[in-house]
């Protein structure tokens, strides 16, 4: 044997003449295919300046000094061709290309993975279909470019071919899906949950042409507090703490129960010393059907002794703590119409509590006061009156009544036609009183005559006096109650 059997490098031979022309061959071969570097692929002829040492590999169709010479290595040395035949399995870089090529022992092709295109990518695991690209890590950091540099932003895109495809981020536990938001199944942007991976709710929309937001899993009146007066604030019968008989109300919207109750308000703090108090949410107000099989949450402020807590059939208990404490409600197929909302001490004994709220939903969430002003026309809505608030109806004085001036009224009928600030919930019972506190009455000029009411309607109110003595003018307050 004359030569090696991979690379055909001549061999020395025994008692040979000049040995050094057979080493420096050799050496030439060696030099023109280890660690194989070739300068191109697609040349069917010779480059016109080619330099000492350039290797390519020789396209299709070759011509002139190339000729039949097609998937050989050129390689030009001391000014002339020299051609290489591979072997299977040769690798060969393609420096214009910047991949990888390995020959097959018929063609030449691109080595899976070279370049800047590969077609799976595993990090500390391996990576299959559908998922070309898989990471174990406790953490994934994408950062701006400091290195190029770059301009300091950094945007993560998410493309998709039509509107009909998905753009979206996905969560699981255990490899099943549970949270997704993004661009699934049209251009709104969506977000969904889901309990097994297989169910899925959508939470939000958002609507791509007007920005218009929709909550398709919640209802209209869904963590607002439906309770009216919820910190016992508003207080426009002043109120000032004690024993109320069974229906009679106290603080806006909060009545006694059938057998009465006994309550106060300190700093903040209600103190409902005995029996239930109520208060009943009419359903057609926050814009909700009906009640029935939905999950409420109840929650007051660090109620001092446990609280039973009551909407339309179901109850449920507080337990006494520091901060926040709440129950959860199911309502039944019943309950469904205005609801009753109650109230009491578990153990019949005094309880302290504050900024009571009842919530759609299994749990409940931090305490937020509505605006004062917006609480009070939520009140209005059921009970109003002319006087200063801190004046409790039937008090003597002119500060808020209604007072007409008419001159040369004489002895004719004189009435007052009065918008309410609010328009009620029906209309009224209208209940009135003299400015100087005698009830029924109106101020006639001086002197208390009976009043006269010719309409009353969600709006407002048509009363004052029929004809009488000489007068010209006429004042009164009162009160308009649509409670429930």
């Amino acid at each position: 044997m004359d030569q090696s059997p991979n690379l055909a490098l001549p061999y020395i031979m025994a008692a040979q003449a000049q040995k050094h022309v057979t080493h420096n061959e050799a050496i030439r071969h060696l030099d023109a295919i280890v660690q194989l570097a070739v300068k191109g692929r697609d040349l069917s002829s010779p480059p016109v300046s080619p330099a000492n040492g350039d290797r390519y590999i020789v396209a299709s169709n070759a011509l002139g000094d190339w000729s039949g010479k097609e998937n050989q290595i050129a390689v030009f040395q001391d000014n002339a061709w020299i051609f290489y035949v591979p072997n299977e399995g040769w690798l060969a870089w393609l420096a214009d290309e910047g991949k990888l090529l390995a020959f097959d022992g018929a063609s030449w092709s691109e080595v899976s993975g070279s370049g800047n295109s590969l077609p799976l990518v595993g990090v500390n695991t391996m990576a299959s279909l559908p998922d070309r690209l898989s990471v174990k890590s406790d953490g994934v950091l994408l950062s701006h470019d400091d290195v190029t540099p770059g301009n300091g932003d950094m945007r993560a895109k998410l493309n998709k071919n039509a509107a009909g495809n998905t753009a979206s981020l996905l969560f699981q536990t255990g490899f099943s899906g549970r949270a997704e938001f993004g661009l699934t199944g049209d251009d709104d942007w969506h977000v969904k949950v889901s309990p097994d991976g297989s169910v899925w709710h959508e939470a939000m929309i958002v609507d791509k042409d007007s920005g218009i937001v929709s909550l398709p899993a919640t209802d209209v009146f869904s963590r607002q507090n439906l309770l009216i007066n919820g910190d016992f604030s508003i207080n426009q019968r002043v109120f000032s703490g004690g024993v109320l008989a069974a229906g009679q109300y106290g603080f806006d919207r909060w009545k006694a129960g059938s057998a009465g109750a006994s309550l106060s308000r300190l700093n903040g703090i209600v103190t409902l010393a005995s029996g239930e108090i109520e208060q009943v949410i009419e359903i057609a107000h926050w814009g909700g059907g009906d009640f029935s099989n939905k999950d409420f949450t109840v929650s007051v402020d660090s109620p001092s002794a446990d609280l039973i807590v009551t909407l339309g059939s179901v109850s449920a208990t507080i337990p006494a703590g520091s901060g926040r404490q709440s129950a959860k409600l199911t309502t039944l197929a019943g309950d469904n119409g205005n609801l009753s909302f109650k109230i009491r001490s578990a153990s019949g004994t005094s309880v302290d509590f504050a900024q009571a709220k009842l919530e759609r939903g299994p749990t409940g969430t931090a305490w937020q006061s509505r605006p004062g002003v917006q609480e009070l026309i939520l009140c209005q809505r059921y009970f109003q009156k002319s006087y200063n608030m801190d004046q409790a109806p039937g008090t003597a004085g002119v500060s808020g009544s209604l007072t007409m001036y008419i001159a040369n009224a004489g002895t004719n009928s004189m009435r007052i036609a009065t918008r309410f600030p609010v328009w009620m919930r029906t209309p009224p019972a209208l209940s009135i009183w003299s400015d100087s506190g005698a009830g029924g009455m109106v101020n006639r000029g001086g002197s208390d005559v009976a009043a006269s009411v010719i309409f009353i309607g969600e709006g407002g109110m048509v009363a004052g006096a029929g004809g009488g003595n000489n007068a010209s003018y006429i004042r009164y307050h009162f009160t308009a109650d649509a409670e429930l």
